[in-house]
């Protein structure tokens, strides 16, 4: 059995959705993993551990994000952290599906 998240998103012109499949017997390790990689942006980038954070916001400078500035380039660099985080995860398997909208 595994726990899965789904994300939807889209605009006018197309509709994403994302999924993140997780073991069972591996949720723990792995949110554990996903715990210290948040507190760990807390102590270099004074990013709030609590709350979510909107890739394209994130990546492309938008919204305040804790008690500093953290610029553009730093925030593209601690997205690709996060990404490689989530691709070495204890069996997980991520999917995406976007879809053009049809007139």
């Amino acid at each position: 059995m595994h726990l899965v998240y789904v994300d939807e998103s889209g605009d006018e012109q197309y509709h994403a959705i994302s999924a993140l499949a997780i073991p069972v017997q591996s949720w723990r390790t792995c949110f554990n993993q996903l715990k210290a990689f948040r507190k760990s942006i807390k102590a270099s980038d004074g990013i709030l551990v609590r709350g979510e954070l909107h890739a394209w916001k994130f990546v492309s400078g938008r919204g305040n994000l804790g008690d500093r500035v953290v610029f553009k380039s730093r925030r593209i660099a601690l997205y690709h952290q996060f990404l490689e985080g989530i691709a070495d995860l204890d069996r997980s398997s991520a999917g995406k599906i976007v879809v053009s909208h049809c007139e």
